[in-house]
């Protein structure tokens, strides 16, 4: 597709998926999203949400978004995760190939491709029952256990130094800490430990 790159560096789930729900692409914080199985998990390769209630509203705002009339579109879902502890946000994005203004012509992509941009970000504070978890069970500090915490959400180390104003070195450092700390070695070895709860 071309834009994969800079879809990874956004720190929010990003899914682009069909009309039948089915993935078609999953940024880095969506496969992170996907594999905690917090809030969202793939069916037979379908984007399906833990909330049933957000999961039909998101069934019907699919439908109605790979329509050209999508007056019953509903753009954005709220929902909590799994713990209760977190308020997600779903945006429902139609995505369409050709728009002609002069014409008022769109050309909507087929079922089988990507139709509908979906993000997943969270809207409430970070999870601090998390955090303390972290905290007990690997001896981390409160700013290792946030930057945990951000690492199992998808961010990026470049992203949370800019979030907190401090240097990516300073951020390494922490991670090369959590990493003693926790007897991984790699943040997908991190992630994985601490999805396990």
């Amino acid at each position: 597709m071309g834009f994969e790159p800079a879809l990874d560096k956004i720190s929010s789930a990003v899914f682009l998926v069909d009309a039948h729900m089915r993935i078609r692409y999953a940024n880095r914080a969506a496969e992170t999203m996907l594999s905690c199985q917090d809030c969202a998990t793939s069916i037979d390769k379908r984007l399906v949400f833990l909330d049933k209630d957000a999961n039909r509203r998101f069934g019907r705002s699919i439908h109605a978004a790979t329509k050209p009339d999508y007056s019953a579109f509903e753009g954005q879902i709220r929902l909590r995760n799994a713990g209760g502890d977190t308020m997600m946000e779903i945006s429902v994005v139609p995505l369409v190939r050709t728009v002609s203004t002069s014409d008022n012509v769109f050309e909507w992509m087929d079922d089988t491709r990507a139709s509908v941009m979906v993000c997943v970000q969270q809207t409430g504070p970070l999870p601090k029952r998390r955090q303390v978890k972290f905290t007990n069970r690997y001896g981390l500090t409160p700013t290792e256990a946030l930057l945990a915490e951000e690492l199992l959400r998808g961010s990026t180390l470049k992203l949370v130094a800019q979030e907190r104003g401090v240097s990516i070195h300073t951020v390494r450092n922490q991670l090369k800490v959590i990493f003693e700390k926790t007897g991984t070695s790699q943040q997908s070895q991190l992630v994985a430990l601490l999805a396990k709860g």
